[in-house]
């Protein structure tokens, strides 16, 4: 978008926020306000999918936006920062081409890398814009809290050091970090990550192994289940780095 173009977007969405109570517009105007803000990190506004999105290279990061169900013109203008979700089109290539190298997973979440609910990252994840008395700086807080919540954790994918631990439980997301990282062919990254997660403790050991001798059994575990990761590292013949 050109500066004149930015220009002329705020004021319309200037003119939204100052004056309207309806619900609808209302949230979807805070949406297009806070995309002009949040276009220097790379994120457009997709109102298809209630959600801003930054697509670099084939990665696609993602924070979606939900409306409450309890919004009413004159009573309540709610919405929250619902999820942060990292796919990869490249995951999504090796995932169809290797059928027999990973599990089962719904359409929608074919290419997932890994996600997690905003709610389990901060406290401030609901937004009141009821009033339009000062929406608009409720607004520019609630787009500098999405920044200092969301821009870390997609970044956390660029170490596995950086990992949050909470990804890595084992009905979380390791699985597919593991698969990831395969895909687009660092194998030191995907050893150190089994060593990382092996590392956590005691429970987290016995259930790669119990996902290992399901592999040598010529069993599959289910998505998000806790013997998945150590599955993984049996069919794709990857063990902790030093072994």
């Amino acid at each position: 978008m050109t500066a004149h173009g930015r220009s002329r977007a705020a004021a319309e969405l200037t003119e939204v926020l100052t004056t309207s109570t309806q619900p609808t517009e209302v949230v979807l105007a805070s949406a297009e306000w806070m995309a002009l803000q949040l276009s220097e990190d790379g994120f457009t506004w997709s109102a298809a999918r209630n959600s801003f999105e930054r697509r670099t290279d084939c990665r696609l990061d993602s924070i979606r936006l939900e409306s409450s169900t309890w919004n009413r013109t004159g009573r309540l203008i709610e919405f929250s920062f619902a999820n942060l979700q990292t796919s990869d089109d490249k995951l999504l290539a090796w995932r169809q081409a290797n059928p027999e190298l990973t599990v089962r997973r719904g359409k929608s979440v074919a290419g997932i890398v890994c996600a997690s609910s905003f709610f389990d990252l901060s406290k401030q994840a609901k937004v009141v814009i009821t009033d339009v008395d000062g929406r608009i700086a409720v607004v520019d807080g609630a787009c500098e809290i999405a920044r200092a919540v969301a821009l870390p954790w997609f970044r956390s994918l660029e170490s596995v050091a950086t990992i949050p631990e909470a990804t890595l439980r084992p009905t979380g997301f390791s699985q597919d970090i593991l698969e990831y990282f395969v895909s687009h062919g660092s194998l030191g990254e995907a050893r150190e990550l089994i060593g990382r997660v092996n590392a956590i403790g005691p429970s987290y050991q016995q259930a790669f192994q119990e996902g290992r001798r399901l592999a040598h059994s010529g069993q599959q575990p289910r998505w998000h289940t806790a013997p998945a990761l150590g599955w993984s590292s049996a069919v794709l013949g990857l063990d902790e780095p030093g072994h």
